[in-house]
């Protein structure tokens, strides 16, 4: 569904109020507070970009998911310039950029959409407010009807915030603790009563991600690969390429790499869509085990991820697995697609990992 050209000047009035409004740049990006999204009930936890940071605004870490990215980057254990903050990222951020740097961030539509919000012109000094929504595994999209809603919502909730904490630095933190020593925090629940209005409640935050959905086999693809010869040992792992697939949202394509251990040759070459992980997992498992005629005795597996996902159907066949920090044969293959997709003078049709798209 489209955004009316009348809901982006609503936004961008209240943008501008926000940005008019001093007290909530001076929270601090460790003190976080929730808001559940009245639209799907998950809560999102608002954090103020940092004094580190070259512009305003802040990012709601939305759901577990979310909660998790959020308490590693407090934790020191993910930096935000490494690539694995980008996949694993899902939130919604609001940004306030200067007018001369939009065009390193907007597409032609956007431009044409800031200038008519603005009089004709874009002032290269002027702050304009940019929105974007974050999904593991995609690049920073564009927002959509729903989420540019929600923004909003969380952009009156952070005039509030802004304005407790200018007269209270504690507002924030709760005196009783969840046993692992972490504060409550205060989040914001849509009214059951009232429309438009918020209760608040010190409530746990939400970090228990949800188990990844096991692939479940036919009939018939179970007795075909039961009764197959067992011999040596795979190392596999489903993870992300190194290439960036255009479109809108650009996404991270997703493989899974299998092979011999000591056999520094992938078995499969399969990439797919991030969103598409049930479907493509059990496709590409029964790809590679129809075109072998011996399957293995045992699956070195990084992750309990991985388990989840393929763990019930390799026990249903009768292949065992075990979880191992080191896969050295898969590292390798890691190693070899990144140097070849990281040379622009890649010439090989064959590779399913550059199609032409690199960083």
């Amino acid at each position: 569904m489209s955004i009316s050209k009348e809901k982006w000047q609503e936004f961008f009035k209240a943008a501008k109020e926000l940005q008019a409004a001093k007290e909530w740049k001076s929270i601090p990006e460790e003190e976080i507070f929730s808001v559940k999204n009245p639209q799907d009930g998950v809560p999102c936890y608002v954090s103020v970009l940092g004094e580190d940071e070259d512009v305003d605004g802040f990012l709601a870490y939305r759901g577990p998911h979310g909660m998790m990215t959020l308490a590693m980057l407090q934790m020191g254990e993910l930096d935000q310039d490494e690539e694995g903050y980008l996949l694993s990222q899902d939130a919604l951020m609001l940004s306030f950029e200067e007018g001369a740097d939009l065009e390193n961030f907007c597409d032609e539509e956007e431009i044409e959409l800031f200038k008519e919000l603005c009089g004709g012109t874009i002032n290269p000094d002027a702050l304009y407010p940019l929105v974007r929504s974050f999904h593991p595994g995609y690049m920073p999209g564009k927002i959509n009807s729903a989420e540019l809603e929600f923004t909003m919502q969380l952009m009156e909730r952070l005039k509030e915030v802004g304005k407790r904490y200018a007269k209270d630095k504690k507002c924030l933190k709760s005196n009783k603790k969840i046993n692992g020593g972490e504060n409550l925090v205060l989040t914001f629940v849509p009214d059951r009563q009232e429309k438009g209005a918020w209760e608040e409640r010190w409530l746990f935050p939400d970090a228990n991600i949800p188990a990844k959905e096991p692939i479940k086999l036919t009939d018939a693809e179970l007795a075909e690969f039961k009764a197959k010869k067992r011999s040596g040992i795979f190392e596999m792992v489903i993870t992300y390429t190194n290439i960036v697939s255009p479109g809108e949202p650009a996404y991270i394509p997703m493989q899974l790499i299998a092979c011999e251990e000591g056999k520094p040759l992938s078995l499969i070459d399969d990439i797919w869509e991030p969103a598409k992980l049930e479907e493509a997992a059990h496709d590409v498992l029964v790809k590679l085990f129809k075109s072998r005629e011996t399957l293995p005795e045992l699956i070195k597996c990084p992750n309990d991820a991985f388990v989840e996902i393929y763990g019930p159907a390799l026990k249903q066949i009768g292949i065992k697995h075990k979880i191992s920090e080191e896969l050295p044969t898969v590292d390798e293959i890691l190693d070899e697609q990144n140097e070849c997709c990281s040379n622009d003078d890649c010439e090989d049709d064959d590779c399913e990992h550059c199609h032409g798209c690199h960083h």
